[in-house]
Order: C-alpha cells, then structure tokens, then sequence
C-alpha cells in the first residue's frame, strides 16, 4: 500500500512540475522515492539498535 502511495506522489510531481515547467518540483519528485528509502532504513536501524 505505501508503495502505491510513493509512486502516485512520485508521478504527480513529476506531471505537475514537468506541465508547469517548474523543474523543482520534478527534482522533487525525483528526490521522493530516494527519501522514502532513506527513512525506511533509518526507521529499520533505529528500531535494531533501540534495543
């Protein structure tokens, strides 16, 4: 399901910034997935180390 979420807030920033030819909000899109990963692994470490 978060998947799904990620890849539609990918795409919709994208076609946003891409149709208003506003190219920070395509590097925006582009960084997304990058800082879902990121936080997915930190949220990993964090839970390993916690303990």
């Amino acid at each position: 399901m978060l998947a799904w979420a990620v890849v539609a807030g990918y795409v919709l920033l994208m076609g946003a910034g891409l149709g208003a030819g506003d190219f920070r909000l395509v590097a925006a899109g582009a960084a997304l997935p990058m800082l879902w990963v990121s936080a997915a692994i930190a949220g990993l470490l964090r839970g390993r180390f916690a303990h």
